[in-house]
């Protein structure tokens, strides 16, 4: 079987860093997090300071991580994995109303917190990874993740899986 490039994407605060390091090692693979690896390879093109996020080129970054992972299988943590050349997708995804408190936590700002609850809201990351990506697996963070099931799925191949919606969660937080 050919070495899986596995990514492991969601917005901030969905629980990706946890995740990544337990699924690793259940499934075997080596680790990759993303936010580590920018640093370490000076990859990062700057700094966008009204969105509070480093500048990445994704060739770039897709050529270092393809390099990186040769020949082996790879999970790849962090927000914009599901933007490089992988071969499965995981998406994690948590409601809005538990992300507001964790980035509330983190100390993002209001703009940043609204700026990632609509994506969330609107499943950005889950569009940009099934139009990347032929294998995406969409969980939900609150939700035990069941070792064996995404083993399972990663054995056959893949395939797009989607069964999250936060709408009315959403409202909630429009609201509140």
């Amino acid at each position: 079987m050919a070495p899986v490039l596995l990514a492991l994407s969601g917005t901030p605060c969905t629980g990706k860093t946890t995740l990544s390091v337990e699924l690793s090692k259940a499934l075997g693979f080596d680790l990759i997090h993303l936010g580590e690896f920018i640093s370490e390879k000076g990859l990062s093109d700057g700094f966008d300071e009204g969105r509070d996020t480093r500048l990445v080129d994704v060739n770039k970054l897709s050529l270092a991580v393809e390099e990186e992972a040769s020949g082996r299988d790879v999970l790849v943590e962090g927000l914009m994995s599901h933007m490089l050349p992988v071969t499965h997708a995981i998406v994690l995804r948590a409601s809005p109303l538990v992300l507001r408190g964790r980035m509330a936590a983190r100390g993002y700002s209001r703009e940043k917190i609204m700026e990632n609850l609509e994506a969330e809201y609107l499943g950005i990351i889950l569009c940009e990874a099934l139009e990347n990506c032929g294998n995406v697996l969409e969980l939900d963070s609150a939700k035990k993740v069941n070792f064996r099931k995404v083993a399972s799925w990663l054995k056959s191949g893949g395939v797009k899986v989607r069964n999250v919606d936060w709408s009315k969660e959403f409202i909630k937080v429009l609201e509140g």
